[in-house]
């Protein structure tokens, strides 16, 4: 291990590390987490740093168990990494390479179970999340992460293990039948209907907050005057934040510093009280610039944590039962499933989520002794049932009395603060196809009639309706959170449609209009759905009608016209449909007058108030048509109010226009902009640039999609390239900047020249963690040297522009005769190594249509391709040689040549002194500036070889229109 941790060292950190052996580097195991090996690296004694090199690092390696679904991981990972360092909220980032990183080591100790709890700590936390909750990071917005997580892992989960799987090191059959057989699915269903309930916006999240990875550090003024850090990022993604939450409250469950097996021990009741909870949520919105202040934040983000620590819960215990497979870490992670499982299905009933309903039933063989039931049912009240209106689990309980007095309900047996204990019904509900029937709709008449003649103990006043709509209109024209993702909004031309119609004028006139209709006031159900009917196992229970009609959630004292109304126009609508919208609408499907009449005959023949007859039948068909109009409004505002909180991402690119630009010689690159008339909606842009790697792309030495990556967001961070927007496998999206490539005459403005001097200043002076040997240069060069003398093969690609004579003398030129003379030369002019850009041809330098962009200079310096550490002089060379070229030429061979170009000695020291005055490590004077020109001098001969035989590799390779051998 020692001379892996050293050849990774040498690799990114110079100075005293370049000079010591395997023998004497320090490598100690950390205790690390359950997929990645960390090891703490140092200088041995008596070495000690000579420049600004550590003397202590980390050395992370991956495990098997790091693979997210998703994109890329080691990408994401690195960009993840990179950018919490430069926002200082993560370890600084020496080095990454394919299989791991090397990042600061800091001297501290991991939070222990039993400080979760501490306030002063859980404010530190909270501030830490608000922070990283703000983070714009460059990888995949979609919100898919929590459920494609887990239906993979729900996958593997069900599919047997294989033969040649590793052995388990603590086997439990009985648990893992238990494990392996529980119906995940279901729940996943059932998550996938709740969660969005709770309106959690998406965004950046750790997703993994434990207190192992929390830090407290050393030194208590580190990080921001907290002395805590939050670390491993392994599972970070763009999430809910209700899932972040929740992770983290549910680790107060556990305390993994058990000595003995299964190594943790659970309290099902260490779940945060809701005071710990508000204490915690105070201080994030503290920190939150987007979040008001107040009862009602703190209430949406508990809201938020409740919901979401049921899919925290259900995420480890399915993790957990993938460990117990493959792991061969000493640990329980039967256990720890079975009791994640044990803490999900506790929250679920205790927590609560628009009543939860559980079966209960007596142990087969235990048959009851008395009257009491063998079955029963467990309600329990969720968040989402607070109704405006009476409080409503008084309510809800005094109606479930009277119904059940009444037998028009479940038999009730209980009832308790957190929800009752009812009567089991054999059953299903009631299709959407089968509110034609005529036969169950005579019985919902029966049933309807019934419940309208009920006498309930509660508010009788008659404008819950209006109250209702009223709050819902409120929130409707109420602006989106500055939080809430854009990506929300999955229909924009139906949300400004929605959003913009006059709600207000309405609900006016149906105040005016209803009241002719003279619909008496009674107690009526008002949600009568489909789903809201039982069709009995028993035909005759119930009075003889084998049908029940459920769920009062809704309840009320209002115009008895409402509850007619709110059950026919259900029968436009079929919720079963499997595909997005998921219910289809026919609008013909109103019921017809005549069904309408059959309905009513059996409502008056069950009221006894009511007289027989068609003129009553008119009033009750008039009341229903009336009423029509309000129910539609209504489940309108309903299904907004739902739309605005739904997480469910899909946005405007997805109607993104593009328009191809340019492909340059490896990279293709699309313009994508929103169609005329679209407008953004929050802070997304309007336009952006795709970036789609080619073949020529593959550089020598690191990860060419994780090096690119990091260069792009750390330019990006520091002002000195466009804004990345996501980062995948195939290449990127970033800004779009309104701009123009320079163009080769301009190479000799000299108010250019000293902008371009100035940002290749800049350049040089990053810290990027990268491959920090200077062996970029000629290890490239030896690579392509080795394509020369290989003859063309059958399959190779024909040469547009064949030129047998330029391929015998470019083939046959002695380029290994002036490798090993580069070698012996250009170490005479000591050029130190810098992060370099390899590739500053005019075509990489924009002129911005700002001229103020980018520190005032309305210039950028691109497409980082060839970036690497190099040798100072080879960028200066790089550029200066391509004065001699200008590629505008529309003809073959595409470019001409002007040998005398290359700058003059005076123009070479008006570019140095414009680099000097923006070196902080640089002297000013002519002696530098004599140093820098030799640098460039000895380091141009170097850059005609390399971009020669950069030709040549071509040659074989590319089918553009574009000259090699003449380039040559």
């Amino acid at each position: 291990m020692e001379k892996k941790a050293l050849d990774l060292c040498k690799r990114f950190i110079v100075g005293q590390w370049e000079n010591i052996t395997s023998d004497e580097i320090v490598v100690k195991q950390l205790s690390g987490g359950y997929s990645n090996q960390i090891y703490y690296c140092s200088l041995p004694e008596g070495r000690e740093p000579v420049a600004n090199e550590p003397r202590y690092v980390v050395l992370r390696l991956y495990g098997i168990g790091t693979t997210i679904p998703g994109d890329d991981y080691k990408v994401t990972d690195s960009l993840i990494t990179l950018l919490l360092s430069e926002r200082g909220l993560g370890p600084k980032l020496y080095g990454v390479f394919p299989g791991g990183r090397l990042e600061e080591f800091i001297p501290s100790r991991s939070m222990i179970a039993s400080e979760l709890k501490d306030r002063g700590l859980m404010a530190k936390v909270a501030k830490k999340f608000a922070h990283i909750h703000k983070l714009e990071v460059p990888i995949d917005k979609r919100s898919d992460f929590l459920f494609t997580t887990m239906d993979k892992w729900v996958q593997s989960v069900l599919t047997p293990t294989c033969a040649d799987a590793p052995t388990q090191r603590y086997p439990r059959p009985e648990l893992e039948r238990e494990m392996t057989t529980y119906d995940y699915r279901r729940e996943l269903q059932w998550l996938r209907r709740v969660l969005p309930e709770c309106g959690s916006p998406v965004v950046f999240t750790h997703n993994d907050l434990s207190p192992g990875n929390v830090l407290i550090s050393d030194d208590p003024q580190a990080y921001g005057g907290d002395g805590l850090l939050l670390i491993d990022y392994e599972y970070a993604a763009y999430n809910y934040r209700g899932f972040d939450f929740g992770c983290h409250f549910t680790e107060h469950l556990y305390d993994y510093s058990a000595p003995d097996y299964p190594y943790y021990w659970t309290d099902f009741d260490g779940y945060p009280t809701d005071e710990e909870k508000r204490h915690f949520m105070c201080h994030y919105i503290k920190h939150s610039p987007d979040l008001s202040a107040g009862k009602e934040t703190e209430d949406q983000l508990i809201r938020e944590a409740d919901y979401y620590s049921l899919a925290a819960h259900l995420f480890w215990a399915v993790w957990a039962v993938r460990q117990a497979r493959t792991s061969q870490q000493a640990y329980g992670y039967w256990e720890n499933s079975k009791d994640r499982l044990r803490a999900y299905e506790k929250h679920k009933a205790c927590g609560g989520y628009n009543n939860q309903l559980y079966y209960c039933s007596l142990p087969e063989g235990r048959e009851p002794v008395a009257s009491e039931p063998k079955h029963v049912v467990l309600r329990l009240y969720g968040i989402g049932t607070t109704i405006p209106g009476d409080d409503y689990k008084i309510t809800d309980s005094l109606i479930a009395l009277l119904l059940s007095e009444r037998g028009l309900g479940p038999k009730l047996y209980g009832v308790f603060p957190g929800g009752r204990l009812e009567e089991f019904i054999p059953s299903r509900p009631m299709t959407s196809l089968e509110l034609k029937d005529r036969e169950l709709m005579a019985k919902i008449a029966k049933k309807l009639a019934a419940i309208h003649t009920m006498d309930v103990p509660i508010d009788k006043g008659t404008d819950s309706l209006f109250t209702t709509m009223e709050k819902w209109v409120q929130s409707v024209h109420t602006p989106t959170d500055a939080d809430a993702p854009a990506q929300r909004y999955l229909r924009p031309e139906l949300e400004r449609e929605m959003t913009t119609y006059d709600y207000r004028r309405e609900l006016r006139w149906l105040r005016r209009v209803l009241p002719e209709c003279v619909s008496p006031v009674v107690f009526t159900h008002n949600d009568l759905a489909p789903g809201n009917v039982l069709i009995c196992d028993n035909p005759q229970a119930y009075g003889g009608d084998g049908l029940l009609i459920i769920d009062y959630e809704w309840a009320a004292y209002t115009c008895r016209g409402y509850d007619f109304a709110k059950y026919f126009t259900e029968h436009l609508h079929d919720y079963s449909e499997p595909n997005y919208p998921y219910f289809r609408v026919d609008f013909d499907a109103y019921p017809t007058d005549e069904e309408k009449r059959h309905f009513f005959r059996q409502y008056i023949k069950h009221s006894p108030d009511l007289s027989a007859g068609k003129e009553t039948e008119d009033r009750l068909i008039r009341e229903a048509d009336y009423y029509s109009l309000a129910p539609h409004l209504i489940e309108s505002l309903w299904a907004l109010r739902q739309a605005r909180t739904s997480q469910q991402a899909f946005g405007f690119w997805y109607l993104c226009v593009n328009l191809f630009i340019s492909g340059g010689y490896s990279n293709q690159i699309y313009y994508c902009s929103l169609p005329e008339g679209w407008e953004p909606v929050a802070s997304e842009p309007r336009h952006a640039l795709l970036r789609l790697y080619g073949i020529g792309t593959t550089i020598p030495g690191d990860d060419y999609k994780v090096t690119d990556s990091l260069i792009t967001l750390l330019l990006s961070e520091r002002g000195l390239g466009p804004k990345l927007y996501g980062v995948f496998s195939g290449g990127r999206l970033e800004e779009f900047i309104p701009s123009r490539a320079l163009v080769p005459q301009e190479l000799k403005n000299r108010e250019y020249v000293g902008r371009i001097a100035k940002n290749f200043a800049r350049i040089h002076t990053l810290n990027v963690p990268i491959n920090k040997k200077p062996d970029y240069l000629f290890n490239t060069m030896e690579k392509w040297l080795k394509t020369v003398p290989t003859p063309t093969g059958a399959d190779t690609p024909a040469q547009q522009y064949p030129n047998p004579e330029l391929e015998r003398e470019v083939v046959g030129y002695d380029y290994r005769r002036e490798l090993r003379w580069l070698r012996r030369v250009l170490p005479e002019c000591g050029s130190p190594v810098v992060f370099a850009h390899n590739d500053l041809s005019p075509g990489n330098v924009l002129i911005c249509d700002d001229p103020l962009a980018y520190g005032g200079d309305g210039l950028l310096i691109i497409d980082y391709e060839w970036a690497a550490y190099n040798y100072r002089g080879f960028d200066f060379g790089t550029h200066f040689i391509e004065n001699q070229y200008d590629f505008s030429v529309a003809d073959y061979p595409y470019f001409r040549v002007d040998f005398d170009a290359f700058p003059t000695d005076e123009e070479k020291r008006h570019f140095m002194c414009h680099y000097i005055k923006h070196s902080p490590d640089l002297s000013a004077g002519r002696e530098t500036e004599d140093q820098l020109i030799r640098e460039a001098n000895y380091y141009s001969v170097a850059a005609h070889l390399f971009w020669a035989l950069w030709s040549v590799s071509l040659i074989r390779a590319s089918n553009m229109q574009f000259c090699n051998w003449v380039s040559n």
